[in-house]
């Protein structure tokens, strides 16, 4: 039995001895617009705290990206939220645990080796470039799930931006936007 990655090498390793010709600006691509689309959801998370705080975006930029860890950032922004009380708490904890799921994916991608995945059944595309994680057995990632990573990080950041938004503007008819955030979230993709 064949593994994924059965004729497979680092295309970053020697990158010296790799047949340019292998390479795909579309691999680079998908996972560079996954990763920020990430890294808007983390901002979007820090203009939370800036909100519910109340301090200057120095002080309190200063004060969210002190803690290095995203999870303790998530838990932070989200106590807060639910201690104004302005949403539902049953959209808190499905967006929450979205997240949760979301910085997973993310995770794999940050951690995961580029690698060139040969498939000599497939003659029109012999080669197909992928993330492989060494650590822990999860499929390998292609420029499809790049890509549905992207579109999901854009959805979650649109999510909180929405949530954000909607806390700013009292006037807001917080019951009309409530069942539209909760069928947004309830349909986010579940990136496994």
């Amino acid at each position: 039995m064949k593994g994924p990655l059965d004729g497979a090498f680092s295309i970053y390793s020697n990158f010296n001895m790799v047949n340019l010709t292998l390479y795909n600006p579309n691999f680079d691509l998908a996972l560079g617009r996954a990763m920020h689309a990430w890294a808007i959801i983390d901002q979007s998370l820090g203009e939370w705290f800036e909100f519910l705080t109340k301090l200057p975006k120095e002080k309190s930029d200063l004060i969210f990206y002190s803690n290095k860890s995203f999870e303790d950032r998530l838990q932070l922004v989200f106590k807060l939220i639910e201690n104004e009380n302005i949403f539902n708490s049953k959209i808190l904890s499905l967006l929450k645990n979205r997240i949760k799921i979301y910085n997973e994916r993310r995770n794999y991608l940050v951690h995961s080796m580029p690698a060139l995945s040969i498939n000599p059944d497939n003659h029109e595309f012999p080669v197909d470039h992928i993330l492989y994680s060494f650590k822990k057995k999860r499929k390998p990632l292609r420029i499809s799930d790049l890509n549905e990573s992207y579109e999901s990080f854009v959805e979650v950041y649109d999510v909180l931006i929405g949530l954000l938004t909607i806390a700013n503007n009292k006037n807001m008819q917080l019951e009309e936007y409530t069942i539209h955030i909760y069928e947004k979230i309830s349909s986010l993709k579940n990136l496994s």
